[in-house]
C-alpha cells in the first residue's frame, strides 16, 4: 500500500523540473492518505520501487562523514521520470484533436488519460483542454469497427459490412442498391491508413480488381467472416507487396483506381505546394526562369480534382484523357454560372 501511495505522489506532484525530498513526501503521505511513517521506511520503499524498474530518479551528492572523514553518497530530491516526454504527449493530443473520427466524449476521455501521463507542469497547463465541436455525425461503432478490422487483417480473414452515406435530412443511412435493398460489401482487408484526418481501409472488393479505399467511420454492421482473405500479392500490381508512401502519393484524395503518369505546368513559386501533395518522387523540368514542368504518377480522378482546386496555378498537358475531362468539367461549370 505504501509503495502505491508513494508512486501516486511522485507521479502527480513531481517531474525532472519539480523534485521532492523524503521529508516533503512524508508530509504528502500524511495530508493525502493519513499515513504517518518514518523517514527510513519511506527511503527503503523508494529504493525498492527503483529496483522494480519504475521510472523514478533521484539526485546523488557526495558528502564527507563528520566523525570518520570518509566520503559517502547521499540520495535526495526524488522525482517521476516519465517514459514519454511532455512534447511527445502534446503531439499525441494534437493528433487526436485533428482526428475527425472519434466521438467527442471519447476524445475527451482519451485526452484526459494522455494528460495524466505528463509531468506536473504539463498536467497544470493541459487539464482543461476541451475538444472542439465535430463536423458531421460521429459513428458510434467506429472503435468496434477498428477492432474487427485489426483482427481480420491479423488473421487474414474477409469481412462484410454496410457503408453509410448522408440523406437529405443530414442523417446517415446504409447505402442501397437500385432495388432498394441494403448493399453488403464483402472485402479482403489489408491496411488501415490515415489521410487528411480520416482513417481509411485499404482493401480489395471481391467483385472488383485492384485495391479500394473505404472511410472507416462510414463502415457499420461489420462482421468477421470465416473465409480466408485474398492475399495482397494476388492483386495486380502488388506482387512485391505494398509501398505505402508511394501508394499515398498516387492517391492524394483516396480515390479508387490505378495511377497514371500526369504532366502539368506550374510556376516555380508553386513548388512548395507540389511537394506537400506529391512528395519528392516526381520529375521536375525547369522550362524557364519562372515555370516548371512536373511529371507525377497519380490517380487520374484525384489529379482532376487537384487541378480544379489549383486551377489558377497549374495547366495539365497529359494524359489526353485527363485534359478532355478537365475541359468537359470546366464547360459544365461555366454553363452553371452562365459563362
Amino acid at each position: 500500500m505504501l509503495i502505491l501511495q508513494l508512486w501516486e505522489i511522485l507521479r502527480r506532484h513531481t517531474d525532472p523540473t519539480r523534485r521532492m525530498s523524503v521529508q516533503a513526501m512524508m508530509r504528502k503521505l500524511k495530508s493525502e492518505y493519513g499515513t504517518e511513517i518514518d523517514r527510513r521506511t519511506v527511503k527503503d520503499n523508494l529504493l525498492k520501487m527503483k529496483e522494480f524498474g519504475l521510472p523514478i530518479e533521484y539526485d546523488e551528492r557526495t558528502r564527507v562523514h563528520k566523525k570518520t572523514g570518509e566520503e559517502f553518497t547521499s540520495i535526495h530530491n526524488w522525482y517521476y521520470d516519465a517514459e514519454i516526454e511532455d512534447l511527445e504527449l502534446k503531439y499525441l493530443i494534437d493528433g487526436l484533436l485533428f482526428s475527425k473520427n472519434i466521438p467527442k466524449h471519447m476524445l475527451k476521455d482519451l485526452i484526459e488519460k494522455i494528460v495524466s501521463l505528463g509531468s506536473a507542469q504539463f498536467k497544470a497547463t493541459h487539464e482543461h483542454m476541451v475538444p472542439v465541436e465535430q463536423i458531421g455525425d460521429p459513428n458510434p461503432q467506429f472503435f468496434y469497427t477498428l477492432e474487427i478490422l485489426d483482427e481480420a487483417i491479423r488473421e487474414e480473414k474477409m469481412v462484410q459490412f454496410q457503408y453509410l452515406e448522408y440523406n437529405h435530412r443530414k442523417k446517415t443511412q446504409p447505402r442501397r442498391r437500385d432495388d432498394g435493398s441494403i448493399r453488403e460489401y464483402r472485402i479482403n482487408p489489408y491496411r488501415i491508413i490515415a489521410s487528411n484526418g480520416w482513417y481509411y481501409l485499404l482493401c480489395n472488393h471481391e467483385e472488383h480488381e485492384g485495391l479500394s479505399q473505404y472511410r472507416v467511420d462510414r463502415i457499420t454492421e461489420i462482421r468477421l467472416l470465416d473465409e480466408p482473405a485474398l492475399p495482397l500479392a494476388r492483386n495486380k500490381g502488388y506482387r512485391k507487396g505494398l509501398k505505402l508512401p508511394k501508394h499515398m502519393a498516387e492517391h492524394i484524395y483516396m480515390f479508387t483506381g490505378p495511377a497514371v503518369k500526369c504532366v502539368f505546368n506550374a510556376p516555380l513559386s508553386f513548388m512548395q505546394q507540389i511537394i506537400d501533395w506529391f512528395g519528392t518522387d516526381i520529375r521536375v523540368r525547369k522550362t524557364d526562369d519562372e515555370q516548371v514542368e512536373i511529371t507525377v504518377t497519380v490517380n487520374e480522378t484525384a489529379m482532376l480534382h487537384w487541378a480544379l482546386q489549383y486551377g489558377p496555378s497549374v495547366t495539365v498537358t497529359a494524359p489526353e484523357s485527363l485534359v478532355q475531362r478537365l475541359q468537359e468539367t470546366l464547360k459544365e461549370m461555366g454553363a452553371r454560372y452562365g459563362l
